[in-house]
């Protein structure tokens, strides 16, 4: 016989199913004492645990009348792609900067590492999503490995149940919208020519959320060895232009793509590097904050390839007037010079803290042929650049 001793009146009744009398007794006090601490522990914990998942359904939603912390980063210029700021707005966003900049402190390294199996059936890929405000954020995860690797990766970009799950703990979104689907894919000589149906780009709204489309899926795909342009098709037939003026007429590079700007092409006759800085996404008493490092295009004048290290260094010294950009990469470094020597980047200074370190080395990434970074005149050996970025999804 089996007594369910809360239960605050008398029956018995049998389970003909189980062949036994169960009898309910009356409530007895002394069990409300037994499960107290229980009772307590729940009601204390209540309020986080409502917090944390209202905040997940609807952004803000215990922030009302504040800067809800899915929006606490804004890294479009109104025009094209960043500029310094004027002298006005370098002293009124310094202080801000500096707070921001002890957040990120606090929170240790950024995650850019992954443990593959050897053998396992899984590979790494560079995918970009967004923050709340449309800022691109470029994700490292594993993907299982499967013949037209690509063409699964476009799918981890397409809108999904699964997918926004994932992704709502890191404050991110996918790019593409549901009722996106890749009709093909062929890749040959370097050019990926993707044949789209569904609202691809025309789901976007403004000049800058077409620009957000346009260089994720360029820089998205471009991650992959075998591709270094981009063209796009709209159910078989050539894009040419989109409605808010991205003009698709030739392959797109990352040569000639803005990223995290406000318009999707580079202007003629002028270059761009993209720099990384980094952002605090704000998390609630569930979630805790993370730091994304993330590529912001600058347009310059161009420069013969070895000048470009010292140029890259020269614009990480430039104010551009949003606090929320935090570089760690001291102005004697910025001043710095650089020299190339075969595969490697030599710099003239020294360097201690590490996400300054990350900050370069990821923006000397697009340097051709250059794939380590010597600092200073130590003799230890030249650093590899990371193969990883935000590394956050296992």
């Amino acid at each position: 016989m089996r007594k369910y001793p809360l239960l605050a009146y008398n029956a018995a009744t049998s389970d003909p199913s189980k062949g036994e009398t169960i009898m309910y007794k009356r409530f007895d006090p002394k069990y409300l004492r037994r499960y107290a601490g229980a009772i307590v522990l729940f009601i204390f914990m209540l309020p986080v645990f409502l917090i944390g998942g209202c905040e997940q359904v609807i952004p803000g939603f215990f922030n009302k009348g504040k800067a809800s912390p899915t929006t606490t980063v804004s890294m479009r210029p109104r025009t094209g792609g960043y500029t310094t700021a004027a002298a006005g707005t370098q002293a009124a966003s310094a202080a801000a900067r500096s707070a921001t900049a002890a957040s990120l402190q606090s929170l240790g390294p950024a995650a850019a590492t992954f443990s593959l199996v050897p053998g396992s059936a899984e590979t790494v890929v560079t995918i970009y999503y967004q923050l709340a405000n449309g800022t691109l954020v470029p994700v490292s995860r594993k993907i299982p490995w499967q013949t037209g690797i690509a063409r699964a990766t476009l799918k981890e970009m397409t809108d999904s149940e699964s997918l926004k799950l994932m992704l709502m703990p890191l404050g991110l979104k996918p790019v593409l919208g549901s009722g996106v689907e890749v009709l093909g894919i062929n890749i040959r000589d370097g050019l990926a020519t993707v044949d789209f149906s569904g609202p691809v780009f025309s789901a976007a709204g403004t000049e800058e959320e077409e620009a957000s489309i346009v260089a994720a899926l360029v820089y998205t795909l471009t991650g992959f060895s075998t591709i270094d342009r981009v063209s796009f098709m709209q159910n078989g037939a050539a894009l040419k232009q989109l409605p808010f003026g991205a003009d698709l007429s030739e392959p797109l590079t990352r040569g000639n793509v803005m990223i995290n700007a406000s318009k999707a092409n580079l202007p003629t006759g002028l270059a761009k590097s993209d720099l990384y800085f980094y952002t605090v996404y704000q998390g609630n008493a569930v979630r805790g904050d993370i730091q994304y490092l993330v590529p912001i295009s600058v347009e310059h004048t161009k420069v013969n390839g070895e000048e470009l290290p010292e140029k890259i260094l020269q614009l990480y010294g430039m104010n551009y007037g949003d606090p929320r950009l935090i570089s760690l990469v001291p102005k004697e470094v910025a001043a710095s010079q650089a020299a190339v020597s075969g595969d490697t980047v030599q710099l003239d200074t020294e360097l201690a803290e590490a996400r300054a370190l990350d900050q370069i080395m990821y923006a000397f990434k697009q340097l051709e042929g250059i794939t380590k970074i010597k600092i200073g005149s130590s003799l230890s050996a030249a650093a590899e650049f990371p193969a990883f970025i935000n590394a956050y999804l296992e």
